[in-house]
């Protein structure tokens, strides 16, 4: 009776916890003015091919699981922003789990997991990214879990462990190759575990080659129906070069790079000041939690030099919640006792008081920050309204279901029940029309050898003065619908034939 006393509060806390979570992360279908373009982009390319379109036949930058994991949601309960967004929750839930188990894992009691799951769902960015049809919670969630699985692995030595940890890698990988900076994390890991000391000599155990191939087969058995093999490089030149084509065109000044870090401080800061004094109260730091930081430092610098989009950034956020969760009862008990020997003007050491003025300072800044959090919070959950209403319903009407339609914004298409030519899904993102110079042949092959009947304008292409001029002389009609006064989308509608309807 005692034990199950003791073990009713434990789960009523975790249960309301995951409840707090489930309640912060669930999407609704409104369409809020920041949702991110790509939502509509991975949505789309989702139901091309949900409805059969080859995937040879598109101009896309991604790898093909992410919208291939949306296309059989829509397979199983119907091609809906709602089933997509559901899609997504269930990422962003295993994220949080992940989180509390990777905590867990790293011998934290059952209050620090619990800890981390709130402070996982309570991230600003966090919410906001899981209440979108998005890859980087989804590779959130599979890297933390590799990470899980390989420390399980480290624990027991049981290869099922490195298997899934070599599912769940790959997994992100195709979801983002950002995490690959955590693929590190799992190579020291399991490198460590299968390297002794022997006559005062490091000596690699051979059984490394075994585990070795097994996490590569679970690697290779996820990305096998999503990877081109045959073909690499074209591969790499598609979802990696790309990129790096993208970046040389967006990030022009040092600043630059800075963007996204500074946009996910602000957004964390009670994360971020926590975190910094958690490592330093954590020394010296075990073998897997340097291999942590290595592979959170090691994904900082990547998103360093990749385009500076803030919502890369939610990759970082586990192993902070780790080191933050960790490190707190540490600092505060040193902080306490700071405290304490100030009262009495008793000599500290040097370096407590270094963890205890650390500490003291993110309680200030953070305490301070807390209205600027709740507030940040309040807006990603309900985030201010855009109506798409007008714009979706003239599209409607104007275009039949067997006409293509270009757009800048793919998710007011895919509203409309209306597709994007597959060469053409790439065309969403404007800047593509300016850093690549082969672009504008292609959009223009696109027009004449797909049935378009129109292109949709919002606000991206406006800024390509050589495509909104091109489509001035080439579509016969246009017609402008939403008004910014009553917070809906405002489009032109650039057609052909309309006479003829």
């Amino acid at each position: 009776m005692d034990f199950m006393g003791r073990r009713v509060p434990i789960i009523l806390t975790v249960v309301t916890a995951i409840g707090l979570a489930a309640w912060a992360l669930f999407p609704d279908t409104l369409i809020a003015r920041n949702t991110d373009l790509d939502e509509g982009v991975y949505l789309m390319v989702a139901r091309l091919l949900h409805r059969g379109h080859d995937v040879h036949t598109f101009f896309f930058d991604q790898f093909w699981f992410f919208p291939k994991i949306l296309a059989t949601s829509f397979k199983f309960f119907g091609d809906s922003l709602l089933v997509g967004r559901l899609t997504a929750f269930a990422f962003a839930l295993a994220g949080v789990f992940g989180a509390a188990a990777l905590t867990y894992q790293l011998e934290a009691k059952w209050s620090a997991a619990t800890a981390a799951i709130l402070i996982c769902a309570a991230s600003p960015l966090y919410i906001r990214q899981s209440r979108m049809v998005m890859a980087d919670v989804p590779a959130t969630a599979c890297i933390v879990w590799a990470l899980v699985f390989v420390f399980l692995f480290r624990k027991n030595r049981q290869r099922l462990w490195l298997l899934l940890s070599g599912v769940c890698a790959s997994a992100s990988l195709m979801l983002k190759p950002f995490t690959v900076g955590f693929l590190v994390t799992i190579i020291i890991v399991v490198f460590a575990q299968r390297t002794r000391h022997e006559n005062g000599r490091l000596k690699l155990d051979p059984q490394i080659l075994y585990d070795i191939l097994i996490f590569a087969a679970g690697g290779i058995i996820a990305a096998a129906p999503c990877v081109d093999f045959l073909h690499p490089i074209e591969e790499y030149r598609r979802t990696v070069g790309f990129h790096f084509a993208e970046r040389n065109w967006l990030i022009k000044r040092v600043d630059d790079r800075w963007r996204g870090l500074v946009g996910f401080t602000r957004l964390d800061v009670p994360l971020v000041v926590f975190a910094i004094p958690g490592i330093v109260v954590l020394r010296p730091l075990s073998a897997p939690l340097v291999a942590l930081l290595i592979g959170e430092l090691l994904t900082i610098a990547i998103l360093f030099a990749m385009p500076p989009w803030l919502h890369h950034y939610a990759l970082i956020l586990p192993a902070m919640i780790v080191f933050t969760v960790l490190g707190f009862n540490r600092g505060l008990a040193q902080f306490k006792a700071f405290i304490a020997e100030s009262r009495n003007r008793a000599t500290m050491h040097s370096a407590s008081k270094f963890v205890a003025a650390l500490f003291g300072c993110a309680l200030v800044i953070s305490v301070i920050d807390l209205p600027w959090l709740a507030r940040l919070e309040h807006r990603a959950r309900w985030p201010r309204l855009i109506h798409l209403e007008p714009a979706v319903r003239y599209a409607q009407q104007t275009f039949p279901a067997d006409e293509y339609l270009i757009t800048d914004d793919a998710l007011m298409v895919y509203l409309a029940d209306r597709l994007i030519p597959p060469p053409a899904i790439n065309f969403t993102f404007a800047d593509v029309l300016k850093f690549d110079p082969t672009s504008f042949a292609r959009f223009e092959q696109v027009l004449r050898e797909n049935n378009v009947g129109g292109v949709i304008v919002t606000s991206r292409f406006n800024h390509h003065p050589r495509l909104m001029s091109w489509l001035e002389q080439n579509f016969t009609e246009s017609v402008q619908v939403g008004s910014e006064q009553n917070d809906e989308l405002v489009a032109r509608i650039f057609s052909k034939r309309r006479e003829a309807r």
